[in-house]
């Protein structure tokens, strides 16, 4: 089984997606950048680094020490593959949480059995695990939560019952269960554990012409070019 020395092991505990140590050689730094929190000067670094049966990404974290904001990302210098891929992983163990996966911002990831989908463009691209994943999208619905309960209880219940769903998942109490990945721009990644590996069923496929709008390469409403 491949190791995921150089990415893998930098994932944070529990419920934290990766970050990457950008306190490296190869690191690019861009002083003063703009703090879209509070608007002051913070730092970007930029490395470029390889993740194993995938490929070289970019990586780039922000800094502010201003008000603390923090972000890490992964980017493909404006890449976009053939096909759009798809990996529809089991989770049936506590190494299924574990595996990393790279989520990139054209990329939306389902949980069949709770009917959920976290659309693309809402969360940024990240190198992140699949716990990561779950804990981060039951963070992002829980953030929320006052607001839906004022406005509609019945809805916030439902939406808490999703919540909890997600955590337990996250944790390892509620398995088998599975994830999907699909990603128009063929641009994210889950990582296989052996080959072959029977959790993990990895295809690609033709872009339809919503991917291809959605993805900038054709205009909204735009009938298909023949020939």
């Amino acid at each position: 089984m491949t190791t995921f020395q150089d990415i893998g092991a930098t994932a944070e505990t529990v419920g934290e997606a990766a970050e990457i140590d950008l306190a490296l050689d190869n690191v690019n730094i861009i002083p003063d950048s703009l703090c879209m929190a509070c608007g002051a000067s913070g730092e970007t670094r930029l490395m470029m680094t390889k993740i194993p049966l995938f490929r070289e990404v970019i990586i780039s974290s922000f800094s502010c020490d201003a008000c603390g904001e923090k972000n890490t990302e992964v980017q493909f210098g404006g890449e976009t593959q053939e096909r759009g891929c798809r990996y529809r992983l089991t989770c049936a163990e506590r190494e299924d949480l574990d595996r990393q996966v790279v989520k990139s911002e054209s990329c939306r990831v389902l949980v069949p059995s709770l009917e959920l989908e976290i659309p693309a463009a809402t969360q940024r691209g990240v190198v992140t695990t699949v716990e990561g994943v779950l804990s981060r999208a039951a963070d992002e619905l829980a953030a929320l939560q006052p607001q839906r309960l004022a406005a509609d209880l019945d809805v916030g219940r439902k939406v808490q019952v999703v919540i909890d769903a997600l955590r337990d998942r996250a944790a390892g109490e509620d398995f088998p269960f599975d994830v999907i990945v699909d990603d128009p721009a063929g641009n994210s990644f889950v990582q296989p554990l052996g080959e072959p590996d029977e959790r993990l069923d990895v295809s690609t496929y033709e872009r339809t012409d919503a991917d291809l709008v959605a993805l900038g390469f054709r205009p909204g409403g735009a009938a298909p070019v023949d020939g």
